[in-house]
């Protein structure tokens, strides 16, 4: 399960892999019948099996699949496990400025159903240049990019309240206009039902705290309270890492300014706060 961008819209050209293993079927003992904790202290409970089983998983599970892969198919690359990261390294053609190292990072979860969610084909990029050739395919089921487009907004939103924007963070308001281009931002406003949802799990699932050490109310935030703006010294350091990124070619031909970037985003914050009582 990964998240995705709909057709015909790109986000920041990273080799970078979201995999979200269902919680209920990492955790079946606790998950039971397949409802959702009701609590806090259900919700730590998860938390904990969750931490202790998914890096066993990925030692045990994938990194012997992507091993045995790589050998099958005689691919010089060197895999290792970080924490739940799968890291696979390869031999650059070219470096480019270092804003992205010669590796393929796949970072794995298990704080989500990932639903709702469908099964979608994905092709290489570089088929349609190279007919020649034969690129692999699959068809992996993938978070609807409404889901797709919260969890970026709310993931935002607690690098704004926090007010810090970290390294190699600027692909998300990247992507988050690039959703509403494809129109799914809107859906995503018109669904207060999904928000609601993906708002209650947050909170069990991802709790974070502001600058202040307050806890940050997802409920709040897809309740007309959201906030994808961060403030000037954020700002700031959010604009230099995303002209790192378009120096170093990870955006391809879409790197519009960003001072055009954030009015987009300013635009997406009103819009998302405008109808707090749909919600």
């Amino acid at each position: 399960m990964g998240n995705r961008l709909p057709n015909g819209q790109r986000g920041a050209h990273r080799l970078l892999l979201h995999v979200t293993y269902d919680v209920r079927a990492l955790i079946p003992e606790l998950a039971g019948d397949g409802a959702l904790p009701k609590t806090n202290s259900q919700a730590r409970k998860w938390r904990d099996a969750i931490d202790e089983k998914l890096p066993v998983w990925i030692r045990n599970k994938a990194l012997p699949a992507i091993q045995n892969h790589a050998a099958a198919t005689r691919v010089t690359v060197k895999v290792r496990v970080e924490a739940t990261d799968l890291l696979i390294d390869y031999d650059p053609l070219s470096t480019g400025t270092g804003y992205v190292p010669p590796r393929v990072k796949i970072e794995f979860g298990a704080r989500s159903t990932g639903e709702p969610c469908e099964e979608r084909e994905i092709t290489c990029d570089a088929a349609e240049h190279l007919p020649n050739l034969e690129f692999p395919s699959a068809k992996p089921r993938v978070m609807l990019p409404t889901r797709t487009f919260w969890e970026k907004a709310t993931a935002v939103h607690v690098f704004c309240k926090q007010g810090s924007v970290g390294d190699r963070l600027s692909r998300h308001w990247h992507d988050l206009v690039r959703l509403d281009d494809a129109g799914c931002a809107q859906n995503a406003f018109d669904d207060p039902a999904l928000a609601k949802q993906i708002a209650e799990f947050k909170g069990k699932f991802f709790r974070e705290k502001d600058r202040n050490g307050n806890l940050i109310d997802y409920t709040a935030a897809v309740s007309g309270a959201l906030q994808l703006v961060p403030d000037a010294e954020a700002l700031e350091a959010l604009e230099a890492d995303y002209k790192k990124m378009a120096d170093d070619g990870i955006l391809l031909d879409d790197a519009e300014p960003f001072a055009d970037l954030i009015k987009r985003c300013a635009d997406l914050e009103r819009r998302a706060n405008a109808k707090p009582t749909r919600r």
